[in-house]
């Protein structure tokens, strides 16, 4: 498909509903992060992927949202460090730290309520826009 559409991004996605336990023992230590990053590194590589797209949008206390924003940073370093891209799917119960939100190439946030989503997308999109307008090349 992407010899036909040479602007068709493929990613693996990585969590889901059910998964948050086995996501919170994935990224609980350095030790854990780092085997993640690598095998989800790895697999992009091995599968020619364009990225990954994290679907953890319930990370319960502050540990595992402390773990899930140093697993961020990571994974986003090792990817675009390759050309790759970093998606989430989030939920709209506790917002990441401030300092995740350039690691993220995009974001979907599908339990918010329709204006919240559109208030939300307006942040996202300036923050984005200023972020990637900071990257470019002058």
């Amino acid at each position: 498909a992407k010899h036909k559409n040479t602007k068709l991004r493929v990613s693996i996605c990585v969590g889901g509903w059910s998964r948050g336990k086995a996501f919170a023992e994935a990224v609980s230590s350095k030790e854990n992060r780092n085997r993640f990053v690598n095998s989800l590194v790895a697999f992009c590589e091995s599968n020619q992927l364009d990225g990954v797209d994290l679907d953890w949008e319930f990370p319960k206390g502050d540990k595992q949202y402390s773990d899930f924003a140093l697993f961020i940073e990571q994974l986003s370093g090792r990817l675009r460090a390759e050309g790759r891209r970093l998606t989430a799917a989030l939920g709209e119960t506790r917002p990441l730290p401030a300092h995740c939100w350039p690691h993220l190439d995009q974001v979907l946030c599908n339990e918010l309520p329709t204006l919240a989503q559109e208030a939300l997308r307006a942040v996202v999109i300036g923050v984005c826009e200023s972020i990637f307008k900071s990257r470019s090349p002058s």
